[in-house]
């Protein structure tokens, strides 16, 4: 099976690493072919198909599971008398196997918060699953002997070891793909990886040939390239990581409301969906998503301005400005998972665990913080760009210089605030409402508010946006109860009335005041703590 004379194998702790018996000359142009794997070699589809014959034929859904059962044919059956013995005697056991799907209840712990940690259960509830539907087509076995934990251990050894079958069977490469097919490559398989390398995969025939493209030293360790492989799925499939995180991805995947308007307005803006659901990755190169935060734009709208049919204010500045904190309240709680349920040892306690367990802590803490930087560097984007859409506002509408002793009077009146004063901005429940009434009462202003251009804007663009009536019905009433209900004195009802009537503040105007705070916000300044209405 080693084709060139100038490589040969040696045991290590981890396995066996290929290792260069003599100084070898190759480069991109001209690789060098290491090793072939014949396909009468290759544990795969062929194999399935031989032993499993018209159930492998009819049944698509389970040729997958057919390669691994025929996998623990050759382990439970033929035994010695399998062409692949040297090869299986090798393999570790289950508890060996570095990938976390095998890992101890206690070192599981090591991987609290993660996305690994979250994802194990559906792995092996996976896995019994393809065992129990194997179980209903295939009957001339002894399924004692083909049990659930020996069907783990051989999933565990495909997900840890395999490569797609796709390589070998190109003429059915769309069928591969589609139903997942892989297949073992004895001693081809045990070569650790290594990214960045020149290394080649391909074909000779039907058989398999490994080749590098570099210049290797004699008694140097000769790697194989997985790919650009960041550390979760390189622990999650192969049970290591790097002491690098130049590939890591943060995965983040979202749970679409099953809401017609929303995934409409998704639709609008690309966004494709899988099973209302949406997958994306963050790295180092890019922290930020600009899907990811529409999406988080779309989501975080309320009711009402999912109505909208004006797609000109689909994303104000102040939606945009809603979806990013949505997005890094997010993106804060996935990194406070990490931190908060991270298990450390003791210099005393690591140097007391066996070299399993020692490797799986160091990986577990690789892909932590991994993890750790791509979300911390996320949320630094988020504030940028929450720095950047503040910055870069037409008008800045500073509440602080409407909250005048006029106001304070009139919020005492209407909320029954006794010492109404700018801070109830910060904590108060009557906040939004508070800040309703104050654009409420400079817009009526006119001509003698100081900020009459920007809350002018606001009003036309609202006046362009159409909105169901019953809507605005609900707007008003729902101020107008608000009023009431938050009045000391039910007494006081006719008094409330006059004074509205007076200020010209019909709930109507009070309507169109929360329409301008829901669809612009209100945020604090970068510069002092001071609100700003943004335009």
């Amino acid at each position: 099976m080693i084709k060139s004379e100038h490589v040969h194998f040696v045991s290590t702790q981890n396995g066996s690493s290929l290792m260069a018996s003599s100084s070898i000359t190759a480069n991109i142009v001209s690789p060098l072919s290491l090793i072939e794997c014949p396909e009468s070699y290759i544990i795969g589809p062929k194999l399935a198909e031989s032993l499993f014959g018209h159930i492998w034929n009819e049944n698509l859904h389970i040729r997958q599971p057919l390669i691994k059962l025929s996998f623990l044919f050759e382990v439970l059956v033929q035994k010695n008398k399998s062409k692949w013995k040297e090869y299986l005697d090798m393999l570790p056991s289950y508890d060996e196997i570095s990938i976390p799907v095998s890992w101890t209840s206690k070192e599981l712990e090591w991987l609290a918060g993660t996305n690994i940690y979250n994802h194990i259960s559906q792995r092996t509830h996976q896995w019994k699953s393809e065992w129990e539907e194997l179980k209903k087509y295939v009957f001339d076995i002894n399924w004692s002997l083909f049990s659930l934990a020996t069907y783990n251990w051989a999933s565990a050894i495909f997900l840890s070891r395999s490569f797609p079958a796709r390589i070998i069977y190109n003429e059915n490469k769309y069928a591969c793909e589609k139903l997942g097919l892989s297949m073992l490559l004895p001693v081809i398989d045990s070569l650790n990886h290594a990214p960045e390398t020149a290394v080649f995969w391909g074909t000779n025939d039907s058989s398999f040939l490994l080749s590098i493209g570099y210049p290797i030293a004699k008694d140097t360790e000769i790697f194989n390239n997985y790919g650009p492989k960041g550390n979760e799925e390189l622990l999650m499939g192969y049970g290591f990581c790097l002491n690098t995180f130049k590939f890591d991805l943060v995965t983040v995947k979202l749970g679409i409301p099953n809401n017609k308007t929303i995934k409409e307005s998704l639709i609008q803006n690309n966004i494709q969906l899988e099973d209302n659901h949406f997958t994306e990755f963050l790295s180092l190169d890019s922290p930020m998503s600009e899907k990811l935060l529409t999406i988080f734009t779309i989501v975080s709208k309320r009711d009402e301005e999912l109505l909208y049919k004006n797609s000109s204010v689909l994303l104000t500045r102040s939606e945009a400005l809603n979806g990013i904190i949505a997005l890094k309240r997010a993106l804060a709680q996935k990194l406070l998972n990490i931190n908060e349920q991270e298990s450390f040892l003791t210099k005393k306690e690591i140097t007391e665990l066996g070299h399993i367990s020692k490797n799986r802590y160091v990986n577990a803490t690789l892909y932590r913080q991994g993890q750790r930087l791509i979300l911390e560097k996320s949320l630094d984007s988020c504030d940028a760009k929450t720095s950047k859409l503040i910055k870069n506002a037409q008008h800045k509408i500073d509440l602080s210089n409407i909250f005048t002793p006029e106001i304070e009077k009139i919020l005492k009146q209407l909320l029954g605030i006794e010492e109404p004063n700018y801070s109830l901005l910060d904590d108060n429940d009557n906040a939004e409402m508070a800040i309703i009434i104050i654009i409420a009462a400079e817009f009526l202003k006119g001509d003698d508010s100081k900020y009459k251009e920007p809350l002018n804007i606001m009003w036309e663009v609202l006046e362009d946006v159409s909105i169901l009536q019953e809507l605005s019905n609900s707007y008003e009433q729902d101020v107008f109860n608000y009023i009431e209900e938050n009045r000391r004195s039910m007494d006081t009802k006719s008094e409330l009335l006059q004074l509205m009537a007076q200020r010209q503040w019909t709930p109507k105007v009070l309507a169109e005041a929360k329409r301008v705070v829901y669809r612009y916000g209100y945020w604090p300044s970068e510069t002092s703590k001071n609100f700003l209405l943004l335009v």
